[in-house]
């Protein structure tokens, strides 16, 4: 009797590996071909991800997402703060396709075009998705750097903002760009 209390022992006790050993693996190959898994931040709801800047506060008010962060100015004793924003995704409006959305984009910024303002535009790639690019200088009273960016995955458009007075654009364009380059929609 003690003999076969130890086989049945010993049988529940390689059952129990086994089936841990086989929940492991499927959670572990879901998480491994989940390509949201490894970001930084994550809106299953309206499916994308990206490594949002390094310490900058995350915003969210219905599909507007915001990745902000605050600095000071020494010499002046004030504070300001840059924002990368994202409208994930865009509402369905009248544009049947991505290419018809880019078209009507230059079509209406041409005509807001001024001696006071420059604008350039070209096609690019954000991890392997269509993206189209405009990039704004506005020089009137307070003189303005911008970055817009429309990115299409499976019909479904996203758009990206980044935004602030040259000096501050420039500065902080390089962790912008690392964020807007990890963008992953699914």
């Amino acid at each position: 009797m003690e003999k076969k209390t130890k086989i049945i022992l010993v049988v529940f006790v390689v059952v129990i590996l086994v089936i841990s050993g086989a929940l492991f693996f499927v959670v572990f190959q879901e998480k491994k071909n989940d390509p949201l898994s490894n970001l930084g931040y994550v809106n299953r709801e309206l499916g994308f991800g990206l490594n949002p800047p390094q310490n900058w506060d995350v915003k969210e008010e219905n599909t507007l997402i915001w990745f902000e962060t605050d600095f000071s100015y020494s010499e002046e004793n004030s504070s300001d703060s840059i924002t990368l924003q994202i409208l994930a995704p865009l509402p369905d409006g009248n544009y049947p396709t991505f290419s018809y959305l880019i078209y009507d984009k230059l079509n209406a910024y041409s005509k807001l075009n001024d001696e006071n303002t420059s604008m350039s535009h070209s096609e690019r790639t954000i991890n392997g998705m269509n993206a189209h690019e405009f990039i704004w200088i506005i020089s009137n009273k307070t003189e303005m750097k911008a970055k817009e960016i429309f990115v299409e995955k499976n019909g479904r458009v996203f758009y990206i903002y980044f935004g602030k007075v040259p000096y501050l654009y420039d500065k902080y364009l390089s962790i912008a760009e690392q964020s807007i380059n990890s963008l992953t929609i699914v």
